[in-house]
């Protein structure tokens, strides 16, 4: 039942394109699921999926420092947009999916899992990221909505999006090699892994990759 009520849901859904705004794209999936539901768990089911879709957007709000220090475990990956009319290019979630599967997949490979990665960032800008047992120190700043961190011979900004306790990070593809294969010690073998990601990536604009902390 529910895999046809996600069926139903996905459907009307793809007539949006592009999507103007969240209301819009909600009011359709709750009009698609009401046959199938009534009105109360259609307006849920509806809601929870619009929720998916859209709730991983591209920071905007300027961070603050007092709010990222801490202790951060890594969860998951994500698909990011940087804006709701970039559901419009993909037409369905079949593409984030593919997409988060894909970069799980590939980060898994060296080690990069879920509660076995954590970045630490103090007070006094310094940091480390550990993921197992290898630990790599880093210095940190914000600009804007933008973590820069800077790790080896490398510095990157990268977007950052604060949502309660979590924190999502989001790049693309190079960031996210430059990232995760300086802290594993496995660029080579991530980097052949990512192949899926970066063709995804270069045919959407506005799409990226994103990792998900928790703080600890």
């Amino acid at each position: 039942m529910k895999k046809t009520i996600r069926m139903a849901l996905m459907a009307a859904m793809m007539m949006v394109a592009p999507v103007a705004a969240n209301a819009q794209l909600s009011n359709i999936l709750k009009g698609a699921a009401s046959g199938l539901l009534g009105n109360s768990a259609a307006t849920s089911a509806a809601t929870d999926l619009a929720g998916n879709l859209l709730g991983n957007l591209l920071g905007t709000d300027k961070l603050t420092e007092s709010n990222l220090v801490g202790t951060w475990t890594y969860e998951e990956p994500c698909a990011v947009l940087e804006s709701k009319d970039v559901l419009g290019q993909l037409g369905s979630s079949l593409i984030t999916n593919k997409l988060v599967k894909s970069q799980k997949k590939a980060l898994e490979k060296v080690g990069f899992k879920a509660g076995k990665v954590v970045l630490v960032l103090n007070q006094d800008k310094s940091g480390t990221i550990t993921v197992g047992k290898r630990q790599m120190n880093l210095t940190w700043g914000i600009s804007g909505s933008n973590l820069t961190l800077t790790f080896l011979t490398q510095t990157m900004q990268i977007n950052a999006n604060m949502k309660g306790g979590n924190l999502q990070l989001a790049m693309n593809a190079d960031k996210l090699l430059t990232l995760a294969g300086s802290a594993t010690a496995m660029a080579g073998k991530l980097n052949s892994s990512l192949g899926t990601v970066s063709t995804i990536l270069s045919k959407y604009d506005g799409l990226y990759v994103g990792l998900k902390f928790v703080r600890k």
